[in-house]
């Protein structure tokens, strides 16, 4: 007995030792899948949309990456998205900035919801251009559109009207000085513009040249309308989720100018109730391979997706980001004290 008692006791002390030797596995290089979805559920708009792509893409690459499947939902517009989002209906949304601003303020689409601060940031994906055309009648400035009939506005979106009212505002105009007219699509637009019914539209998109915009352009002869430097400071100013863009002379055929606007940015928000450390790899995803001025392999799926990461540090993403996010851009070295102290202002005023 004694025996198997001594055999025991060494048995026991040289495992002990031999445990000791062995390798210590750092806590922090093992991911946690503690709270992480089985299914992650996304929402997009029409098929072909940019934040759909976006969508399609992430999703595609969650499944590969991390073994979890998803699916992406169909939503009526930005602001249903974003109320999906909060409600859990979905996990993650995208849309213009203006549209996250509304939900975290509770004005606009969201006023009867309240406000939604259960949502976060995740990526900007790109600037906007609002792209204000004409033909070439002498309408090359916003004072030149007084009496004149300006189709941009849609129901529900609000940041084309509030982008107007600023300009007008510097301009020492209102919307009274205008004719405004409602526009559904690119391609009401282009047809009213066409055939003289209409002296300006506005159809926003990427810089990177608007699909229904090229066409229109390639059939009738456009004046792209740009904007004063003072014009754009004084919006992106005013609004805070505004930004100045631009695109270069020869972006659609016969604009023979660089244009300057102020615009807008398009960004992609998540559930704060996913747990940082899934979020925290949907950045690794998103980012690994993106540098502070160079963007990285989403570029296959859309030509707008170009984000990198001095993108995300110079820009207002509106609403907190996640803190998933905010975990990796301090790993990757680019998280900056202006981010830091926008972070912590927002955070406060859920209080």
């Amino acid at each position: 007995m004694k025996k198997r008692i001594c055999f025991l006791s060494s048995f026991l002390v040289a495992m002990t030792l031999l445990i000791n030797l062995m390798p210590v596995t750092d806590a922090k290089a093992e991911v946690s899948k503690e709270g992480w979805p089985k299914v992650f559920v996304t929402t997009g708009m029409k098929l072909g949309a940019g934040g759909t792509v976006f969508m399609s893409a992430l999703t595609k690459e969650t499944r590969e990456k991390l073994g979890v499947s998803g699916q992406v939902r169909e939503a009526a517009g930005p602001v249903q998205q974003v109320i999906d989002l909060a409600k859990g209906g979905s996990m993650v949304a995208s849309g213009n900035t203006q549209v996250a601003s509304d939900a975290w303020s509770g004005e606009g689409g969201f006023a009867t919801h309240g406000r939604l601060t259960n949502i976060r940031g995740l990526l900007l994906l790109y600037p906007g251009a609002m792209h204000w055309m004409t033909r070439p009648t002498g309408i090359k400035t916003v004072r030149d559109w007084k009496g004149r009939k300006i189709q941009y506005l849609m129901p529900g979106v609000r940041f084309r009207e509030l982008i107007v009212d600023a300009l007008l505002e510097f301009n020492g105009m209102t919307r009274g000085d205008i004719v405004a007219l409602p526009l559904e699509s690119a391609r009401e637009g282009a047809e009213n513009l066409k055939h003289g019914l209409v002296d300006v539209i506005c159809w926003p998109g990427s810089p990177a040249g608007h699909p229904s915009i090229k066409k229109l352009a390639s059939e009738t002869a456009l004046y792209f309308i740009t904007f004063t430097d003072a014009e754009v400071k004084f919006v992106t100013d005013k609004l805070s989720w505004s930004s100045p863009v631009s695109y270069p002379a020869g972006s659609y055929k016969g604009q023979g100018h660089d244009v300057q606007e102020p615009g807008y940015l398009f960004g992609a928000y998540i559930s704060a109730e996913l747990p940082a450390s899934f979020v925290y790899q949907l950045c690794k995803i998103m980012f690994d391979d993106v540098g502070k001025d160079t963007s990285g392999h989403f570029t296959q799926y859309h030509k707008s997706f170009t984000w990198n990461l001095n993108f995300q540090m110079e820009n207002p993403i509106v609403i907190p980001w996640h803190e998933g996010c905010v975990q990796y851009f301090k790993d990757r070295g680019v998280w900056t004290p202006k981010m830091e102290s926008r972070q912590k202002k927002l955070l406060a005023g859920m209080r």
